[in-house]
């Protein structure tokens, strides 16, 4: 196949996977892109109270993605993660918001990190990181918007 052709498959296949999510009713997004490292998409500029429903999912899934980043107008952004060995099943999708440290850390650049989450993951526990939910510097904030996914 040559560099155009596939570019111009990529193209109208971006296009039919953009119609059904509408029809799924996830279409408030301008843009889309993702990583090959971790068999991910990223939907970008997605409105703050967009998120996706089991349709959409199983879209996203049927894909042939594993993960799906929704990046929220207001800084927030909605993690979906599927085991591709596995018949497909919705996830319930967890939140974080991001914000930039005040002080540059010790290599000199400004960093960033998590500051809210919708709801702790079952797999941090026992992590380092409940030392930080525990010292404040990860706070919990439940998502108003959850969609309840029967399992």
């Amino acid at each position: 196949m040559k560099l155009a052709e596939a570019l111009f498959a990529y193209a109208e296949l971006e296009i039919e996977f953009g119609d059904a999510m509408v029809e799924a009713g996830f279409g408030d997004y301008t843009h889309i892109g993702g990583d090959h490292y971790d068999c991910s998409i990223e939907f970008y500029n997605v409105g703050n109270d967009a998120r996706m429903n089991e349709a959409a999912q199983r879209l996203t899934f049927d894909a042939g993605f594993a993960k799906a980043y929704v990046n929220h107008k207001d800084g927030w952004q909605t993690h979906y993660t599927w085991n591709r060995r596995e018949p497909f099943k919705p996830d319930r999708g967890w939140r974080r918001h991001m914000e930039h440290d005040k002080e540059p850390g010790p290599s000199g650049v400004i960093g960033f990190s998590i500051k809210k989450i919708s709801y702790w993951p079952q797999s941090w526990s026992g992590s380092r990181l409940e030392q930080d939910r525990d010292a404040g510097k990860i706070v919990i904030v439940p998502d108003p918007l959850e969609i309840q996914i029967d399992r």
